[in-house]
């Protein structure tokens, strides 16, 4: 179904005055996935977790918005609460929900089951909530704002939690090789602070480093064959990185044996929980694998990374 709503001609011309208010209260809506809570903008979710197949998304938007609507003096019957999805594959949107504001009850449940447009994109989609007009209405001026125009809408955006999603490149040139003491030749380097095995977010314990060529492909080009390849490649460079430097301080800290060590509640921990789950490799397996397996170690990350998919695409796309 192709999208039904008309974009407004200018975030200017509004048909009430005071839009600000309800468009605040309008953000301030939720979505429960499973048993987790999110809030507008953009939801990383674990690469299992996508496709969506089973279940339902609740959305649940602050009542105040009604209360808004009422104290600005705007019928609630002429105000459509619309949810809809827009796959980040297919160029095309869904209704799931629509209904005015007189009659529209929080929450919104959402039956993921039969849906294509969910069920089949593994890359996530776009929940997208609207008020829309359903009657023109002239403001001041005479201008006349025509139905069908979104008054304010908010987006929750679900797509694939990867390690490029925790962790931005930075460029790696010359300067930045002669730093680390690192061969020119060199495309990547992912460098790793001493102390982030009990660091509460890895995000400020690593950077990785893409020659400047290659982090220029990625940037404009993104989701061409070849981006794809190299956003793998550094993926499973950047797990393989961490697990082998965790185990290798676990060793070092007589930690990996100890009983009153609790690895999952540390960052690192969360890492080789994602990459148990998807592999069904235990967590000392992963750990024995750091030390003298990294084949198999690879072959777990890869799992994990869902790359056989995502390589077959990218085969299918240059053949």
């Amino acid at each position: 179904m192709t999208r039904l709503f008309k974009s407004s001609t200018s975030f200017l011309a509004r048909p009430f005055d005071g839009f600000e208010v309800f468009a605040d209260s309008l953000s301030a809506s939720v979505v429960r996935i499973g048993a987790d809570v999110y809030f507008s903008g953009t939801i990383e979710l674990p690469i299992t977790q996508l496709p969506l197949r089973e279940g339902q998304v609740e959305i649940y938007f602050d009542l105040a918005l009604i209360d808004n609507l009422n104290k600005l003096g705007i019928d609630l019957k002429i105000v459509d609460l619309v949810c809809f999805i827009e796959g980040s594959v297919l160029a095309e949107s869904q209704i799931l929900f629509k209904r005015d504001m007189g009659m529209a009850k929080s929450p919104i449940i959402i039956p993921i089951e039969g849906n294509p447009l969910i069920t089949q994109s593994p890359n996530g989609f776009d929940i997208k909530i609207s008020l829309i007009l359903t009657k023109s209405r002239e403001v001041k001026g005479g201008q006349l704002i025509e139905n069908g125009v979104w008054l304010t809408n908010t987006i929750f955006r679900l797509k694939p939690y990867t390690a490029r999603s925790m962790f931005s490149p930075a460029p790696l040139d010359d300067q930045v090789r002669a730093s680390f003491g690192l061969p020119k030749g060199c495309m990547t380097y992912i460098h790793v602070q001493e102390d982030f095995l009990f660091s509460e977010t890895l995000e400020d314990q690593v950077d990785i480093y893409v020659d400047i060529s290659i982090l220029r492909l990625l940037q404009e080009s993104n989701d061409s064959a070849v981006a794809n390849s190299i956003q793998l490649d550094l993926a499973s460079s950047l797990f393989l990185t961490l697990i082998v430097k965790a185990a290798n301080r676990l060793r070092e800290e007589n930690l990996d044996d100890s009983d009153d060590f609790a690895l999952r509640d540390l960052s690192i921990g969360k890492v080789l929980e994602l990459v148990s789950t998807s592999s069904q490799y235990s967590i000392p397996d992963l750990l024995k694998f750091a030390e003298s397996d990294l084949g198999r170690l690879k072959a777990a990350i890869e799992t994990h990374l869902n790359s056989l998919s995502f390589t077959s695409i990218a085969l299918r796309e240059v053949s």
